[in-house]
């Protein structure tokens, strides 16, 4: 789970949502102009690798539907000293989400599938639990668009060695997180649902039509659901990693070379393509058109099919659509400038790659739209403009006492120059500029405010969205919604005797990749919270607020990821437990 310093600081490296305009016509790219932009990515990659904890890294370069260069350098696996290139198979994560999207959008082209339709008119089970009386069906384009409702997935159990026995999901799984249609919550579970509607409309599994329908027309070889014989080893810290395997192996789980999922990327891009895509280009368009500009909680978050879309506030740049793969020890990404019929894809095989492949796949592109378009590169340090507007829909409004984050509880205290704000054992201080928005600072031990570099390009404001209070964020000229205000619940106070210390009881890959063993159960102040512990270059201490919805049974407080999802505690047992996502805590103390 994200802390509240990451989430302030993450906002400072977005990518802009401001409208442009993309430049009339687009510069042919023939081999001579992509020559020097090739030969420095190759330098960045071999100095990414050339350190003893890399494994293997690979970078394509797309330009109007067609691979137009390849190339990787590293290990697949260290032990054996094999060599890492553009036909290794590696862990595609979530950019397997893609090839559903693509198979969706085919079915739709041959009217066997509905965009708007209730997703169960083709499959309805198990039947999807909801808390909310006027949540409406979940449709196909709200699986796509991953505003299902649905919870990001049952965590325990989501990922496991390749000899452990598979943890299928259970009905109680199958819940509305969030009311349908309200706010984008990435869910793989929504894509596994995806899957099968897929399948059941087709009337094919999606092995076949994976086959039929993409591997053969683009004449691909070294893609599938499940890993290849010699995929790629993960690594981490320089060690070879156990193997992997996903439960939401349709969302999750896709196996491809660089080579092969490059030209599928290729040949997904909207608008003339020089080479053939098996997709109906009407349906491509589709993909990469912003499929949420009417939901109000979607600040700052593009919703295409498939797609994370955005637009580039640099002049001439436009509509930018974006996909991260993040598997145990695997990395991917995908940049698309959609208006200017370029891309990039990263991929590599060990745990720490993820900074230096977000830097080489940004620069790849930035190098890519300026020889097609002369487009600036963007700006890395990019200061907060003079005057901040409020989003759309948004109103000004003041600050709340407390409030709901996907990170956990962060409560606020006013100041004579602005308020301070309390989150995990840290403290952030909020100082006033002229707009109306607030400048943050890291109080060091309460008492010296300290501007990191990103945190200077980060402003907060509090806000009225939707008949909600809300705590608004920006940076990188990208607004995000940060949390809505939070109420504790009186009532809520009878299991203050159940706080304490709880430890997990049956862990699994996923808790011990994440290196969480326990959590406490605590009732301050009127709040009901779970909390856990996360170690950096400091320790951190989120509280998550609960709110009641039934007798032990509880959700997650407040809109977006994690939010919404369920938590339950039986004092039936002995000692008494605490149930989330599959996780099972025993009260310790």
């Amino acid at each position: 789970m994200a802390t509240m310093a990451g989430l302030l600081l993450l906002f400072a490296c977005g990518i802009g949502t401001a409208a442009t305009q993309p430049s009339v016509g687009r510069t042919p790219l023939d081999d001579a102009a992509l020559a020097p932009l090739e030969r420095k990515l190759a330098s960045a990659v071999g100095d990414a690798v050339d350190n003893r904890r890399a494994g293997g890294l690979g970078l394509a370069l797309l330009v109007d539907g067609q691979v137009r260069w390849l190339h990787a350098a590293g290990l697949a696996d260290r032990s054996r000293k094999q060599r890492f290139t553009p036909d290794t198979p590696v862990a595609m994560g979530e950019l397997s989400r893609l090839v559903l999207a693509a198979l969706a959008m085919d079915l739709v082209a041959q009217g066997k599938l509905e965009l708007d339709a209730p997703a169960a008119r083709w499959f309805d089970s198990p039947p999807i639990r909801s808390r909310f009386p006027a949540a409406r069906e979940i449709t196909v384009r709200d699986l796509l668009s991953h505003h299902s409702g649905l919870p990001y997935s049952r965590l325990r159990g989501a990922y496991r060695a390749a000899d452990v026995p598979l943890e299928p999901l259970d009905d109680s799984a199958w819940y509305l997180a969030q009311p349908t249609g309200s706010v984008q919550v990435i869910s793989n579970l929504g894509y596994e649902r995806l899957a099968r509607v897929i399948e059941a409309a087709a009337g094919e599994s999606l092995d076949a039509l994976l086959a039929t329908r993409i591997a053969e027309p683009l004449g691909l070889q070294r893609l599938g659901w499940m890993p290849l014989a010699d995929t790629a080893r993960g690594h981490r810290k320089g060690k070879l990693a156990d193997p992997m395997l996903a439960r939401e192996h349709r969302a999750l789980g896709l196996t491809a070379s660089l080579a092969d999922f490059a030209r599928f990327a290729a040949a997904m891009m909207p608008g003339e393509l020089r080479a053939a895509s098996p997709l109906d280009a009407e349906m491509r368009r589709e993909m990469g058109r912003v499929q949420n500009a009417d939901v109000a909680f979607d600040i700052g978050n593009g919703a295409g099919l498939g797609y994370n879309l955005s637009n580039s506030v640099r002049p001439g740049v436009g509509r930018i659509a974006v996909l991260f793969g993040a598997f145990p020890e695997h990395r991917a990404e995908l940049r698309l400038a959609l208006d200017h019929g370029v891309g990039v894809l990263a991929v590599g095989n060990w745990e720490e790659v993820g900074e230096s492949m977000f830097e080489l796949s940004a620069d790849a592109l930035d190098g890519l739209l300026a020889l097609r378009a002369d487009a600036a590169p963007r700006d890395r340090e990019r200061p907060l403009p003079p005057r901040i507007v409020l989003p759309p829909r948004a109103e000004a409004g003041t600050v709340a006492a407390r409030y709901a984050t996907p990170a956990g509880l962060v409560e606020t205290r006013p100041r004579d120059d602005g308020f301070v704000m309390l989150f995990g054992g840290l403290r952030f201080r909020a100082t006033p500029r002229d707009d109306g928005w607030y400048r943050v600072r890291y109080d060091l031990l309460g008492v010296l405010p300290i501007g990191f570099s990103r945190l200077n390009r980060v402003a907060i404001a509090p806000a009225r969205l939707a008949g909600e209070q809300v705590m608004l964020g920006f940076g990188g000229d990208r607004h995000v919604l940060l949390g809505s205000a939070f109420t504790p619940d009186p009532a809520l106070a009878r299991w203050a005797r159940y706080a304490g210390t709880y430890t997990l009881r049956n862990p699994d890959a996923l808790s011990e990749l994440a290196e969480l063993s326990e959590a406490t159960l605590s009732f301050d102040d009127g709040v009901l919270a779970i909390g856990y512990e996360l170690s950096m270059v400091i320790t951190v201490a989120p509280r998550v607020p609960l709110q009641a919805i039934g007798d032990g049974l509880f959700v997650i407080a407040g809109r977006g990821p994690a939010q919404g999802e369920e938590v339950r505690i039986d004092t039936s047992s002995d000692p008494v437990r605490i149930h989330y996502s599959g996780y099972v805590l025993e009260r310790v103390q």
